[in-house]
């Protein structure tokens, strides 16, 4: 019995071992098929590659399928058809009828134009017929012409936009009406100057005028027997097929991308519903999702876009595109064979020329072409919302923000800002050139009925405007004076120009245009208008090139793009268009003491290991100090004069003012003290006893907050001080005392200064602990809207990083390890003083209590400053438990 089963096992092993011999040679030699679907206009060019294909490849037959490029693609997204290969007249029909569940890249692979072709011995007029008088020809009464349908053929919606184009380039405004209006059921409408036509289902074609047909190719046999006289055909299928044909004029026929920003005024909407932006003539090639043999299709692809497939093309009328230009997530087989595109969505930054200088060097480093379509925020998020471009560089936060939160966009970086402004008529009807605020002039403008022009575009600007109009509860869209563009800023600008209207636009702009803008006035400068990149999601898109995307953000973020950026604008206008947001790599700052006696070393060094920047210090006091402020010459400033402080902030110089820390002043002088003040606490009687003695005193003399104190004290003792005991030293607080020290005189200056030097002074303390002399610091940004060069950014980040519990210790632990006490006290809680030294705000006796910073005349917030003291507090006595313990 198992002696049979062992038997049987061999005799189906023998047996599988025999079909296998001779299934196995069959199998390796058996034909594959692969199935193109294609453009009719690419049929001539592609039966060579098919031939050259298969004699490289005997065992795959090719089988193509010429439609027109609509019904090609939908032959997989609609029929149900596997192909191998797609390949289309128009590239971008692929991203928009494929992406995402069929494709998700595409190779642009070559170019063409459109011609008028004719047969020389049949058609009317054929030698009359020029590039300069075709369409009067096609208007004559027995002339019959062609196009494809515009619903299935590129080259058909191509012909039908020609006409509205040749209307504006030669001025004939009947072209349309007359050869297509006329003739079919065809419309076209016209919005400020966008003309968007319509093709619907059943275009009703007066067929003893006009043709339609599925594709341009089947208009080649009528024209060739004479059953039409002119037919819209593509000039490589004319010279395929040796028909005459009329050239039209560059400007109007597709092939010439200098023209891009022309073809865009018209626009084609299908009877499907898809809208078709006029442009450049470019076919594309993909391989879609479900091919069957993808393999196969990456090869004839990888076939079609190199030598050989080049050659065949331009040797047949078809201008091969060198290296083939790759976009969306292309497959690593064809990089070899092309050039990566980046596609990003713009608006001002485009129409300005700053992408394009940014774009040079990055498409040198990484052999790519930057590709931009010109559109406001909002139009550019609507593209990355449906994955169209790569990323948007915009300018509405709201916009954005939404844009991330719904997970359409990623890799958000600050790039540069600019600024919002006002501009007007000269003779200013609203009277708003008198003041800085946007609300306001937008209120006067408004209660003036004075003429506005909106953009109306749902871009940035318009955004930021209409947040200015729903704050003041104003709707404006049914008031005469409210008027509308629907364009960009710089038609926007020539249109607010040529009827004499209020307008907001960016300063960068308007800079630009200054000069042709005559009767236009820069009125109001508003806030920042910041600028942001963010890449398209790949997890949501696919076919985005996402890692080219984010290296175009790092790029433009990185210090040489930031350097491209603060540069562009200043050797044509004289002024940066842009300034740079990304980069934080310096900070200037101005101040005193603070410097000469190293806390702001102590602070800036954990700064800038955090931030990877450096911090400038620039030693002055407080006057000068406010002073470069208000020249823009630092980006910060931290002083101890309050009442200057309160000035600079409210003549618009500074912003973000936040309580640092505070020391005191004493007055020392000589062990013998002549004007017998030792002991004293009140400030001013001391200053009365030294100028009654005349008495040796030296002071700053250099308007610094040290100067401005002494100042207010002598004047609140009636006294005002000169005579030969008073000296002017115009020096710093450590180089004064040194001279008092010297002369042996009376000195006002701060506790730190005199801690760091006493050693080396005969000078005591002989008045302290009168409130008056309470020193608070405070640190102020300087104001990027008066000087846009300053790094505001940064200043802020310095400014919350001094002011954190981090800061604050390092400004608390100061001096402690050197002198045995700290040289500045922290901001909270409430600082307080006693006869010397002075303490920690914890240990000061009560009765010695000075007036807290909310007594003075610096405005302050101490319920947050004690809750700040309090956590820091803990958070120190916690760390140092935790290593007692550990």
């Amino acid at each position: 019995m198992e002696s049979r089963k062992i038997f049987a096992l061999g005799i189906v092993i023998a047996c599988v071992s025999v079909a296998a011999f001779y299934v196995s040679p069959v199998g390796a030699e058996q034909d594959q098929t692969i199935k193109i679907f294609h453009a009719g206009s690419l049929a001539v060019p592609l039966e060579e590659v098919e031939k050259q294909f298969e004699a490289v490849h005997p065992n795959v037959d090719v089988r193509r399928e010429s439609l027109g490029s609509i019904a090609a693609i939908r032959q997989v997204t609609d029929v149900g058809k596997n192909g191998d290969v797609v390949a289309s007249a128009d590239y971008t029909l692929i991203p928009s009828m494929m992406y995402l569940e069929y494709a998700d890249w595409v190779v642009r692979f070559a170019t063409n134009d459109l011609v008028l072709a004719y047969n020389p011995e049949k058609s009317k007029y054929a030698e009359e017929i020029t590039p300069d008088n075709w369409y009067e020809i096609l208007r004559r009464d027995d002339v019959v012409y062609a196009f494809s349908n515009p619903n299935l053929d590129p080259c058909g919606y191509r012909a039908v936009m020609v006409f509205q184009l040749a209307e504006l380039y030669t001025g004939d405004d009947m072209i349309f009406d007359d050869l297509i209006s006329d003739n079919t059921a065809i419309t076209i409408s016209e919005e400020e100057g966008t003309y968007l036509i319509k093709t619907p289902e059943d275009m009703k074609p007066n067929t003893d005028k006009v043709s339609i047909r599925p594709k341009s190719v089947e208009l080649v046999a009528m024209v060739e027997e004479g059953g039409l006289d002119y037919a819209f055909e593509y000039r490589s299928v004319a010279v395929q097929h040796n028909l005459s044909y009329v050239d039209l004029p560059t400007e109007i026929d597709l092939g010439n991308a200098a023209y891009e920003d022309f073809y865009n005024k018209v626009k084609l909407q299908r009877a499907d519903g898809e809208t078709i932006t006029a442009s450049t003539i470019i076919y594309g090639i993909t391989v879609p999702k479900n091919a069957d043999n993808p393999e196969l299709g990456l090869e004839f692809v990888e076939f079609v876009i190199g030598d050989a497939g080049q050659k065949i093309f331009g040797d047949r009328g078809q201008t091969p595109i060198v290296p083939a230009l790759g976009s969306g997530n292309l497959p690593a087989e064809l990089k070899p064979y092309t050039k990566q595109m980046l596609t990003l969505a713009t608006g001002s930054p485009y129409e300005l020329g700053l992408i394009n200088g940014l774009a040079k060097p990055f498409e040198e480093n990484y052999d790519c072409i930057v590709e931009v379509t010109k559109a406001s925020t909002g139009q550019g998020l609507d593209l990355g919302r449906k994955g169209k471009v790569d990323l948007t560089l915009g300018h509405s936060k709201e916009a954005l923000d939404t844009y991330i939160e719904e997970g359409y966009g990623t890799d958000r970086k600050a790039v540069m800002h600019n600024y919002f402004v006002i501009v007007g008529p000269e003779d200013d009807p609203a009277g708003i050139g008198d003041i800085s605020n946007l609300t306001e002039a937008h209120r006067r403008i408004a209660n003036t009925k004075s003429l506005y022009l909106s953009r109306g575009d749902e871009g940035g600007m318009h955004k930021g405007e209409k947040a200015i109009l729903k704050e003041l509860a104003i709707d404006p869209s049914e008031e005469d004076w409210y008027l509308v563009s629907h364009d960009f800023m710089m038609a926007s600008l020539r249109m607010a120009n040529d009827v004499g209207a209020y307008h907001m636009a960016d300063s960068s702009t308007f800079t630009a245009m200054s000069d042709k803008l005559s009767g236009l006035d820069l009125l109001v400068v508003g806030d920042p208008n910041r600028y942001e990149v963010a890449v398209a999601n790949p997890e949501k898109y696919p076919n985005v090139n996402y890692d080219l995307a984010k290296a175009f953000s790092e790029y433009i973020t990185s210090e040489e793009g930031q350097t491209i950026i603060g540069d562009f604008g200043i050797d044509e206008y004289g002024e940066p268009l842009y300034h740079p947001d990304a980069v934080k790599n310096t900070l200037t700052l101005a101040t005193g003491s603070p410097y000469e006696l190293g806390l702001i070393d102590a602070l800036s060094k954990p700064f800038e290991e955090r931030y990877g920047c450096k911090v400038e210090v620039t030693k002055a006091g407080s006057g000068a100090s406010l002073d470069l402020g208000r020249e823009g010459k630092v980006d910060l400033v931290m002083v101890h004069a309050p009442g200057t402080e309160e000035q600079f902030v409210e003549d618009g110089y500074g912003l973000n003012r936040t309580y640092m820390m505070y020391n005191d002043f004493v007055i020392v002088g000589p062990k013998d003290d002549p004007a017998g003040i030792q002991g004293m606490t009140d400030v001013a009687e001391a200053y009365k006893r030294i100028a009654n003695t005349n008495s040796l005193f030296f002071s700053r003399g250099d308007n610094s907050g040290t100067h401005k104190k002494e100042m207010a004290i002598w004047a609140s003792a009636g006294v005002t001080p000169k005579g030969a005991w008073y000296k002017e030293t115009d020096a710093f607080m450590g180089d004064t005392l040194k001279i008092a020290n010297t002369e042996q005189g009376y000195f006002m200056t701060d506790r730190s200064t005199y801690v760091t030097l006493k050693k080396d002074l005969d000078l005591d303390i002989l008045v302290e602990g009168d409130p008056v002399l309470v020193n608070h610091y405070h640190a102020i940004a300087v104001n990027p809207a008066k000087h846009p060069t300053v790094n505001y950014e940064l200043a802020k980040e310095f400014i919350a990083f001094v002011s954190s519990p981090e800061g604050q210790e390092v400004i608390g632990d100061f001096g402690k390890d050197e002198f045995g006490e700290p040289l500045y006290l922290v901001a909270a809680p409430s600082p307080t003083v006693t006869s010397s030294p002075v303490v920690l705000p914890t240990t000061v006796p009560p009765a010695t209590t000075m007036p807290s910073p909310a007594a003075s005349p610096t405005p302050q917030t101490p319920c947050f400053g004690v809750v700040f003291a309090v956590t820091a507090l803990l958070a120190v006595s916690y760390v140092r438990l935790r290593k007692r313990r550990e």
